[in-house]
């Protein structure tokens, strides 16, 4: 059975907070015991996250929740993984010790890398017959890849391009403005697409440190999130619909 780390949910749930929303809540109603919390090393079946983020984007209304929920992910969130990542000097490094150790994050996909050309192309692929994550997952892992990548080679940083197997959903125009790279949707592949010379271009010793400091960033965006999301009813029109609907009557 496909898991995910239980601080992976967590910092979804503070994501969906920060747009008004109850995120405990909402992982009761996806089957979530919220307890598992608690638990450094507690898991989450896949099947339970992947209704998560359906219920998040239907309460908050957000098609971008998954590129905003990266801005929440610290040096623990994904454990021994992350701390793997301060021992890196390049971003070669870094994307190989993310391919060693993605199954500690989620062990429904994998992370690989692959050179063309003058391009180096980073990957994520779903497990052959395994359970597919929902497309906002892939687009969390996406944004946190970028946002490294932005912390050592600088905040303007762009990939070439960023493809992507999901459809472009309605409102999609956040995609682009978050990322700042073309975008392809409906892509073969999950991938993100660099310049060569980016993957062996040393980093300062402090460079991942304050990558994991990134939730400091994060206040502003999640903070204008929040107070966006509450200048609206998205949420509470979800909540009365849930409450009023034929199936939530019985």
């Amino acid at each position: 059975m496909a898991t995910s780390l239980s601080s992976w949910a967590r910092t979804i749930r503070r994501t969906i907070d920060a747009a008004g929303c109850d995120g405990e809540r909402l992982m009761r109603e996806a089957g979530m015991d919220p307890r598992v919390l608690e638990d450094p090393h507690g898991r989450y079946p896949l099947e339970q996250t992947t209704r998560l983020w359906r219920l998040a984007v239907d309460a908050t209304g957000d098609p971008c929740l998954g590129l905003r929920v990266a801005s929440g992910v610290t040096h623990t969130t994904f454990h021994a993984l992350s701390y793997s990542l301060l021992a890196s000097a390049t971003l070669k490094e870094a994307f190989g010790r993310i391919a060693r150790y993605f199954r500690i994050a989620s062990d429904a996909a994998d992370t690989h890398f692959e050179a063309h050309g003058d391009e180096y192309h980073v990957l994520i692929r779903m497990r052959p017959g395994g359970p597919q994550p929902a497309p906002e997952a892939i687009d969390a892992f996406l944004s946190v890849y970028v946002r490294m990548c932005r912390s050592v080679l600088g905040r303007d940083y762009a990939p070439r391009r960023i493809e992507m197997r999901r459809s472009r959903p309605a409102g999609g125009e956040c995609f682009e403005r978050i990322l700042r790279a073309p975008i392809v949707f409906g892509a073969p592949e999950n991938r993100l697409v660099f310049d060569w010379t980016a993957r062996t271009r040393s980093w300062p010793d402090t460079t991942m440190r304050s990558w994991s400091g990134i939730s400091r960033g994060s206040t502003v965006t999640t903070s204008a999130l929040a107070s966006r999301r509450r200048s609206s009813s998205g949420c509470r029109r979800a909540s009365r619909h849930r409450r009023t609907s034929p199936s939530s009557s019985r």
